[in-house]
Parts: C-alpha cells; structure tokens; sequence
C-alpha cells in the first residue's frame, strides 16, 4: 500500500477583547471574533500494481472564536495564561481548543 497525501491549511483570527484591569499587576481580558479557515488536500493510493484511489477535498468558512486571557506580574516578570476556544462548522463540527501559557524574561 502507497499512500501520497498532500494539505493546505490555513486559518485567521480576528478576535476584539475587552481588558479590565484588577490591580497594578493583575488583570484579565475577554474577547470575542472570528476565526477564517480554509482547507485543501489531494490524496492518491496504490494497492499493488493494479487498484489506485483519489480523492481531494476544500473546505473553508468564517465562525465564532472566544478569547480569555489573564496577565500578571509577579518577580519582575509578565506572565500570562491564555485560553481560546472555536467551533469550525463543515459537514462535520470540529472544536478548537488552545491553552497558551507565557512567561517572559527581558535580556
């Protein structure tokens, strides 16, 4: 079995947060937008030398992304956590989900 699989994807977001700010190093920030998405992919199989398959697929739409983000500075370092959630709406749903953690260090 040979499999050749080729993809594009590509995704935007556009997201307009409120930030609201708790203490002088403490605050937290919401949001709310719109992720864009596109997807392309080719796939051709080969089964021996006789049975060969293909099939391609595109896809692409504009849904609704949350935004929630906490920043704080503590040691003399920003620290941020940050979680964002999508629900990419095609022939299935599929949810997005992305939990991104920052600590900076000035050089």
């Amino acid at each position: 079995v040979f499999a050749d699989i080729d993809s594009d994807i590509t995704v935007t977001d556009t997201i307009l947060a409120w930030k609201y700010t708790l203490t002088e190093n403490l605050s937290v920030s919401a949001g709310l937008g719109a992720i864009k998405w596109k997807v392309e992919a080719d796939a051709i199989g080969t089964l021996g030398d006789s049975i060969r398959a293909s099939t391609d697929v595109s896809a692409n739409g504009t849904d609704s992304a949350q935004k929630l983000k906490i920043e704080y500075t503590g040691f003399s370092l920003p620290i941020s956590a940050q979680y964002q959630r999508s629900l990419l709406k095609a022939d299935n749903s599929a949810t997005l989900q992305a939990f991104t953690f920052e600590l900076s260090y000035p050089l």
